[in-house]
């Protein structure tokens, strides 16, 4: 059976994040749900962080493939014409593919560094307008256990035309047994590689 973290009723995810008191990492886990049952040695932050949400994260599989869905929404005080997802894959090992790391825009031909096109964005945006939502399934063939992939995803924010990085997350599987065994999603700084990323997009901008 595939590991899928549920909807709750008020169309929240019913696990939250929690912050590693010695190490100060923050974390989403699957079993915790409320300060009671947060472990020792972790503050519990709630089921939002800096306008993050996980609303889906589950393992998929097919008789010949497996990966994941996942499902992110951004809801911050900016609007949603300001704010963008930028994702990179991390880690690719099926038998053929592209060398990672490389930024993966939808679609593929993208000029811009983010995940969706100007025309896609409001498509995955609330009817408030503030709320910005990141799908994505990745898979990968079943048949070699070992095989990981891994992608980590920034908010990114305009202001007076420049964008820069927000929150990051990392998350991702490996194959074992011909199933998808989902990673830890975590909280971290974004990669040097989406940083040169954006700041070269920036330099585009300014010659414009």
């Amino acid at each position: 059976m595939p590991l899928i973290f549920q909807m709750s009723p008020d169309g929240m995810a019913p696990n939250d994040f929690i912050k590693n008191l010695a190490t100060g990492q923050v974390e989403w886990r699957a079993e915790v749900t409320s300060v009671a049952t947060t472990p020792a040695g972790y503050e519990y932050k709630g089921k939002e962080y800096n306008g993050i949400s996980i609303r889906t994260y589950e393992a998929t599989s097919t008789a010949t493939s497996a990966g994941l869905d996942i499902q992110v929404n951004y809801n911050g005080s900016e609007a949603s014409a300001d704010v963008d997802f930028m994702q990179t894959v991390t880690t690719n090992m099926p038998a053929k593919g592209a060398t990672s790391p490389y930024n993966d825009p939808q679609p593929a031909d993208d000029s811009k560094p983010f995940y969706y096109t100007d025309s896609e964005k409001p498509s995955y945006s609330d009817k408030v307008g503030k709320d910005l939502i990141f799908m994505d399934s990745p898979v990968r063939p079943s048949s070699k256990d070992g095989t990981t992939w891994s992608g980590e995803l920034s908010v990114t924010k305009k202001s007076d035309g420049v964008h820069s990085i927000g929150e990051t997350i990392n998350y991702g599987f490996e194959i074992k047994g011909g199933k998808a065994v989902l990673s830890p999603i975590v909280v971290q700084p974004a990669s040097d590689f989406q940083k040169t990323t954006l700041e070269n997009y920036n330099k585009t901008l300014k010659k414009k």
